[in-house]
């Protein structure tokens, strides 16, 4: 049980190193090649694969477009940007829960439903900073999705209006 412990703790670290370590990569603008990458279809590409995740839990995630969200960037940041997201809405949502994904042109907006934060939202978005200290989790997802944000000059904005977590983002 000790040895499972110890495991569980030093493969935790080894996430938290290398999300630490891919920070850095984006802050030092390691990734350059940028093309016009649609967020709308890397969603819905992935979305049978989230479902899937939320089956567990009966999440009810529903997708509702107006047009596509197309930025310029580097599509494999494009593709971690939207896995952090989505991670987040499923593994802090409540059971029978929803996850909703809509956008247009200029905003690209999560929401779910989840329990309250103990935090405050703009607190979210820096270094090890989580919602729930119990929860699993190195509290770096929302600072990549933070950093990626800033390094293509989108805005990323979470909010809470009563038990829906709401993260937008927009262009600039």
């Amino acid at each position: 049980k000790e040895l499972s412990n110890i495991f569980d703790i030093v493969q935790q670290m080894k996430l938290t190193n290398e999300s630490l370590l891919f920070l850095s990569r984006i802050e030092s603008k390691s990734f350059k090649e940028a093309t016009a990458c649609n967020l709308r279809h890397i969603i819905e590409n992935k979305i049978d694969f989230y479902r899937q995740f939320g089956i567990l839990e009966e999440l009810n995630i529903a997708l509702h477009f107006k047009d596509d969200f197309i930025v310029q960037m580097n599509s494999e940041l494009a593709k971690i940007l939207i896995d952090n997201i989505l991670n987040n809405a499923i593994k802090h949502n409540i059971g029978k829960g929803i996850i909703s994904i809509s956008g247009d042109a200029l905003h690209l907006q999560i929401e779910n439903t989840g329990h309250e934060l103990k935090v405050d939202t703009a607190s979210l978005f820096n270094r090890f900073e989580r919602s729930n200290l119990s929860s699993a989790g190195s509290g770096l997802g929302l600072a990549i999705v933070k950093e990626i944000c800033n390094s293509y000059s989108l805005e990323v904005d979470y909010t809470v209006m009563q038990d829906l977590h709401i993260v937008k983002i927009s262009k600039n």
